[in-house]
């Protein structure tokens, strides 16, 4: 299983990601395990470490999907 973290602080990017990751989980035959994320605070260095995938927005308020 391929494990996808996607985090983003704005609710459209999240909802579209997650009507993707819906129409892809209905249509292959991969097994992939999606996170969304919307606050950015619940982003857990030891727990991202374990992700395939991340897909980070690059500025998110105080924060970013690079250097924290």
């Amino acid at each position: 299983m391929i494990s996808i973290t996607i985090c983003d602080d704005d609710p459209a990017v999240i909802s579209t990601f997650q009507e993707y990751a819906e129409r892809y989980n209905r249509s292959s035959s991969a097994q992939l395990d999606w996170i969304f994320l919307s606050d950015p605070s619940a982003m857990d260095p030891n727990t991202l470490a374990a992700e395939d995938i991340l897909i980070l927005d690059i500025q998110m308020g105080e924060m970013n999907g690079i250097g924290g």
